[in-house]
């Protein structure tokens, strides 16, 4: 028997289930200096303008840290960049300008693209999912240890167990309060996506930058939204 497939409609996936909605929402409270580059010329033309420096680099469409890597360009003056891939157990390996770019060509096939975010020191402070249904919260996961965690080390660390609570967490009632009222309205404003066409179930990952911070805005930064 064959079984029935269950899944997002397609142009919900693609306006809020690849990575360049990183790029259409980098305006939004929870944005940041996000970059796109839909061709290769254009991506060896511009990425390596501002070094040194450490990036996040996203392949268009992916799961499980495939195709995201952290890019070192710090020792870029004796022609090394670093690579991390989120889903090596290796760490970093270091290679030249030319075959980083050869490396990254890849990504361009098929008409695909590279979306450039900038490092997030503060994910030793752990990471927040929040799963939704349609445009309300229906819960959230913790996880203290995620991939590209930094280490002293030459090796990966691996990922640490994700805790699981509920709507009702006093946690995470900021963020809540804030998606279900300002964020996901504007998301859906700017990706032109009717309450229907939300899926059933999605989530958001958002790096906390500062536990304490004065406001909500200044607490979280988007990592990744996830649909399938």
């Amino acid at each position: 028997k064959k079984g029935c497939l269950v899944s997002s409609h397609p142009e919900t996936i693609l306006k809020i289930g690849t990575k360049d909605i990183l790029y259409k929402t980098r305006d939004m409270a929870f944005g940041g200096d996000v970059r796109q580059y839909s061709s290769f010329d254009e991506f060896k033309e511009r990425f390596l303008l501002s070094v040194p420096q450490m990036r996040i680099l996203k392949q268009y469409r992916g799961n499980g840290g495939n195709g995201v890597f952290k890019i070192n360009t710090t020792d870029f003056k004796n022609n090394l960049i670093g690579i991390t891939h989120a889903m090596g157990e290796d760490g970093e390996r270091m290679v030249t300008k030319t075959d980083f770019f050869e490396l990254m060509k890849y990504y361009f096939t098929n008409n695909g693209m590279l979306i450039d975010q900038p490092w997030n020191a503060n994910i030793i402070n752990g990471m927040v999912r929040c799963y939704l249904s349609g445009a309300k919260v229906s819960g959230f996961g913790y996880q203290e240890i995620n991939a590209l965690y930094p280490t002293a080390g030459s090796k990966s660390i691996k990922p640490g167990r994700r805790f699981y609570f509920s709507e009702q967490c006093g946690l995470f009632r900021d963020l809540k309060n804030i998606m279900e009222t300002e964020w996901v309205p504007q998301i859906q404003e700017i990706t032109s996506l009717p309450d229907n066409m939300l899926p059933v179930i999605w989530d958001a990952d958002f790096f906390i930058n500062e536990i304490n911070a004065q406001t909500i805005k200044e607490k979280y930064e988007l990592c990744e939204i996830n649909v399938s």
